[in-house]
């Protein structure tokens, strides 16, 4: 699989994390938080539109996020038990219990490693945030199986969705310093580590083990502490698109000629196109600056996405038609219908972020701008107005946003136009 490399140093990112795991750890991904509906963990969310084009075979894509942003995409958990002082990977197992040399792993699913990982990813702090790692040894651990980004040789523990971290206590025995059951667990993630299926619901889940054989075979036997499996990162459109139809328009019959003219007179609102674009979606294209959605052209080709009108007719020639945030502005974007080609009495207009009301108005027979004053209007029929949004993709991007299609407004006539033969 291909993967762009982030090129920051890992030292110079350790520098970086230093200061601000502590100080933001509230944005951190906490697998061990039950959260709410509406925000179960602090779950990362990223642009499936920004997706880069797949490669031979890949299923996944390298997300991340941009340096100030770092905590969003740290998965942090706590250890859950007690580390005892003096006991750990590189000093001697004396307890009887055999606890020492406590084991993490991690699991994912939908999710896999981007690029290999080492020690230095796991990162530990108390929890106030102090970091406990990388000060002088005070915390010893290593990565003892899994976090090759490749399919490894364990299938105990793949590769490329699995990682034990053995963790020890530097302290000596006897001397109290014991890593408490509320000490932080933190893997740095956020600079190129994960890599996403476009299926979204990544999930992460991390147990801790009395050692290392019981975290290999990953059952229940000594297991101090499980997070359960919890959604870290997501993969959502950032676009939404609804078409609600309203009240029908009315062609009057007393309008002279009849039913040239709507009751009321003049523009009327049929229905509106609501185009929402999600701001909050990290765009996806790897490196350490990613930001967040911010345009429409973030996630689309703009200049060739657009909105057709259709109706029952198939011409719609008969009235003007326009999208405007209230048809009772002066400001419109004009539905333009085409009077020759293959899409003759078609309406297009371009994407928008928002709302728009679809709004009608009688148009005139006049030709000429001469005879407009006097020239009586077109007449209106009966018919359903048919409105589809398509979206075009980003070039080099894989996915493009789901178009929509729906009726958006209707025309009815409160009266009826007979012929009467004469007697």
């Amino acid at each position: 699989m291909l993967y762009r490399k982030t090129t920051t140093a890992f030292s110079a990112v350790i520098l970086g994390v230093m200061a601000l795991l502590g100080a933001t750890a509230h944005a951190q991904i906490n697998l061990n938080a039950a959260g709410t509906a509406a925000s179960p963990i602090g779950t990362v969310t990223f642009s499936r539109e920004t997706l880069p084009r797949p490669g031979a075979r890949q299923t996944h894509y390298e997300v991340t996020v941009d340096s100030s942003s770092q905590n969003d995409l740290n998965l942090m958990s706590v250890l859950g038990t007690v580390l005892p002082a003096g006991v750990g990977a590189d000093t001697p197992r004396t307890r009887d219990d055999g606890l020492g040399g406590l084991a993490v792993r991690y699991d994912l699913d939908n999710l896999q490693w981007a690029e290999a990982l080492s020690q230095t990813t796991l990162y530990i702090t108390n929890a106030a945030g102090t970091p406990l790692t990388d000060t002088a040894s005070t915390v010893p651990r290593g990565l003892r199986a899994g976090g090759t980004a490749t399919a490894g040789t364990n299938p105990l523990c793949p590769g490329r969705t699995c990682a034990i971290f053995e963790v020890g206590n530097g302290a000596a025995a006897g001397s109290a310093n014991d890593l408490p059951a509320d000490t932080r667990l933190i893997l740095v993630t956020w600079p190129g580590v994960l890599a996403v299926h476009p299926d979204g619901g990544g999930t992460a889940r991390v147990r801790v083990y009395r050692n290392f054989d019981d975290a290999l075979t990953a059952t229940t036997v000594g297991l101090r502490s499980d997070t359960g499996v919890k959604r870290a990162v997501d993969v959502k459109s950032s676009v939404t698109t609804r078409i609600m139809p309203g009240t029908p328009a009315v062609a009057d019959v007393a309008a002279d000629p009849r039913f040239t003219n709507f009751a009321p007179a003049g523009v009327n609102t049929l229905g509106n196109i609501a185009i929402t674009l999600n701001t909050a979606h990290y765009k996806a294209g790897g490196g350490d600056t990613n930001t967040k959605v911010g345009a429409l052209a973030d996630v689309m080709d703009v200049p060739t996405s657009g909105i057709t009108f259709t109706d029952s007719t198939q011409v719609l020639d008969f009235a003007t038609f326009t999208l405007r945030e209230s048809c009772s502005e002066r400001a419109a974007s004009p539905v333009a219908v085409a009077e020759m080609g293959d899409n003759v009495g078609q309406g297009t207009a371009g994407v928008f972020s928002g709302t728009r009301n679809l709004c009608v108005a009688p148009r005139t027979t006049a030709t000429t701008a001469a005879a407009a004053a006097t020239a009586p209007n077109r007449e209106i029929p009966v018919t359903t107005i048919m409105a589809s949004v398509e979206y075009s993709g980003v070039t080099g991007n894989a996915f493009a946003p789901a178009g929509a299609m729906g009726a958006v407004g209707s025309i009815e006539r409160n009266g009826a136009s007979v012929q009467i033969g004469y007697l």
